[in-house]
């Protein structure tokens, strides 16, 4: 025959239930974290100003100064600059391509015709500046356009 013991001491059905409950909400808590990027990589904060200049050269030929300065928080791995044409619809790409670290700005100087990008005139032009967290095109997490004061 068997002993039935009935002094054993267990956890009572409620209380496992809110055992179980809190768990599941604690993990749920975590995967929302991860996923909404508070213990991910980034979560730092991405911006950058920029500046643009451009000025005619005696060659008929434009030379176009693009000030990128990054405001966040956290490194650009890589940045675009696009020369681009709102009228006519077309840009072309400047090749940046710098990283810049937080508070740090770099200038670069273009000479640059026009009409032989498929540009019009440099006053229909915006500078597009795009930042991406790494070198992958699908991580853009930054873009500004700016325009030209033409000088001169």
């Amino acid at each position: 025959m068997r002993k039935i013991i009935r002094n054993a001491k267990a956890v009572s059905p409620i209380l496992g239930l809110l055992i179980i409950l809190l768990v599941t909400i604690f993990a749920g808590a975590i995967v929302f974290m991860v996923v909404s990027g508070w213990f991910s990589r980034g979560t730092g904060h991405y911006d950058l100003t920029a500046t643009a200049s451009a000025i005619l050269l005696p060659n008929g030929n434009y030379s176009i100064s693009v000030t990128v300065k990054n405001t966040g928080t956290s490194t650009l791995a890589h940045v675009d600059v696009y020369l681009h044409d709102y009228q006519v619809g077309n840009r072309t790409n400047l090749a940046f391509g710098y990283s810049l670290r937080p508070g740090e700005e770099k200038t670069v100087t273009y000479e640059l015709d026009l009409s032989g990008v498929g540009l019009g005139s440099i006053t229909d032009c915006m500078i597009d500046v795009y930042g991406y967290s790494d070198t992958g095109a699908s991580n853009l997490v930054v873009q500004k356009t700016v325009p030209i004061s033409v000088v001169g």
